[in-house]
């Protein structure tokens, strides 16, 4: 591609996608959101994604880009787990075709002081999860793990018997609530359509 000479025309040429996906494994192809052992979530960063602003405009395009984004500020000097999307709204209680919820997720702690993002981040929390993450809960939500640095272990506990629903997870987010999107209905659609598993 060749810029022209008039002033009157901007030229910009296509990057090659960053692929910034195939670092993680995708832990519910059906659905279902991040925790631990314990269902318990864990500490997050938030942003906004929409769909309008990320050609082709298409759910996987806002995928990768929440993948690339929490890759900002992963490891070895955050402890980053993994990240999660969500599809609902929580005005209206649909799911919008206009954007998704993009969380980064941490093991323990959130990094203090907060790491900066670009876009910046909106929201964030921290919550007890800690530990390799399982998933449970919503069909709304999905979960993607980190994969392990090159040349570390790669193993992580094999499957068990998908845990039984408790009354702390109905609890766990509740702090989620103050959110923009009212996280609060997260909690309680964990118990709609559930999806266990554990990371393989």
């Amino acid at each position: 591609m060749k810029a022209s000479d008039d002033k009157d025309y901007l030229c910009y040429g296509l990057n090659s996608p960053t692929d910034d996906l195939s670092k993680y494994t995708l832990l519910s192809p059906g659905g279902g959101g991040c925790v631990d052992s314990q269902k318990r979530y864990y500490s997050y960063i938030e942003a906004l994604f929409y769909y309008k602003d990320y050609p082709p405009f298409s759910y996987s395009a806002v995928v990768e880009k929440c993948a690339g984004w929490c890759l900002q500020n992963g490891p070895p000097q955050y402890k980053l787990l993994g990240f999660e999307t969500n599809t609902k709204d929580w005005a209206d209680g649909i799911s919008d075709p206009k954007y998704i919820e993009c969380f980064c997720l941490f093991d323990g702690n959130l990094p203090s002081p907060l790491p900066t993002y670009i876009p910046a981040s909106q929201y964030s929390k921290e919550e007890p999860g800690t530990g390799p993450m399982t998933f449970y809960g919503s069909k709304d939500y999905v979960c993607y793990a980190l994969n392990p640095p090159t040349g570390s272990p790669t193993s992580r506990p094999s499957a068990r018997p998908s845990p039984s629903s408790s009354k702390a997870s109905k609890n766990a987010k509740d702090a989620k609530s103050s959110s923009p999107h009212a996280k609060s209905a997260k909690v309680s659609s964990k118990e709609d359509g559930k999806v266990d598993g554990i990371a393989q």
